[in-house]
């Protein structure tokens, strides 16, 4: 699925390779319709083909294609990232207001039938394996990490599959949260990028990316910066390249105010060029040039 797994040993390799088979098995007949009794809520899957290529986007701009990043600590972060899509885990005892979503991914896997190891199930309730960058540099070739490391690689399928259920889930909880005068808007915008060719990658990456924005712990000056700001903040435009670039303006838009609106100690001013080069890809429907 990935081309960076193409340099796998071969162990390795083959549990890919698994694992794409798993993915081809996951749609049955192709595309198909999520059945939903709210309308609104209702996406059309991708056929396997656009499922593996979301993921494959995704997964550049969040590793740039090394494996070793599967498994990543940045310098700048106070928490670890792992997956496909860089899932956040927290240390124990420790929530920093963005939302955590690896136990919720270890979870969805053991109940669509990954072979989850027993103490990952017991780590998760407790917090992270490592309270810190250099413990988890550290613990590279210890036992855990390399079978966590296993498990990221022959789930890869279900990790796609995570991240398109949480955009599923997206709308209903957007508009909860919203002002009941934007729910039109939000859903319109919504659709129009659900029917654009290439517009469920810049869905399904911006929400991994930045979350729904309903969470009021992801506020400065008491504006979010998720996909619901960035989907109040579109103005109305055919589906298609327009509304790609539409997206992608608004997406700039609303990531220039958080850190305008950020508090000056953060610097995140910092971060602000390379989330610009990711919101860029959206025009285009392509994943950062590593």
């Amino acid at each position: 699925m990935l081309a960076e797994f193409k340099n796998l040993p071969l162990s390795k390799s083959a549990s890919v390779v698994a694992a794409i088979t798993l993915l081809v098995i996951l749609i049955i007949g192709g595309c198909s319709t999520i059945n939903r009794s709210d309308k609104q809520s209702k996406i059309e899957r991708p056929c396997t083909t656009q499922l593996e290529c979301i993921g494959q986007k995704i997964y550049q701009n969040e590793t740039g294609g090394n494996v070793k990043h599967l498994i990543f600590w940045s310098p700048n972060e106070d928490f670890a990232s792992l997956g496909v899509g860089h899932f956040i885990w927290y240390p124990q005892n420790k929530r920093l207001g963005f939302k955590e979503t690896f136990p919720d991914l270890i979870r969805y896997l053991k109940a669509n039938g990954a072979d989850v190891p027993e103490w990952l199930s017991k780590q998760i309730q407790t917090g992270s394996l490592w309270s810190s960058r250099e413990q988890l540099e550290q613990s590279r070739e210890s036992r855990q990490f390399l079978s966590l490391q296993q498990l990221l690689l022959d789930t890869t399928d279900l990790q796609v599959s995570f991240l398109f259920e949480r955009l599923e889930n997206a709308l209903p909880e957007m508009l909860k949260a919203a002002d009941p005068g934007n729910h039109n808007r939000i859903t319109q915008r919504f659709n129009t990028m659900k029917a654009s060719p290439n517009g469920l990658y810049p869905l399904v990456d911006y929400v991994n990316f930045k979350g729904e924005g309903t969470a009021l712990s992801e506020r400065y000056d008491g504006l979010g910066w998720g996909l619901l700001q960035v989907l109040e903040t579109m103005q109305a435009v055919p589906a298609g390249p327009q509304a790609l670039k539409e997206f992608s303006r608004a997406a700039d838009f609303v990531l220039t105010r958080r850190v305008d609106n950020s508090p000056v100690e953060k610097n995140e001013a910092r971060w602000l060029e390379g989330w610009r080069v990711r919101v860029n890809t959206y025009a285009e429907g392509t994943a950062i040039a590593r």
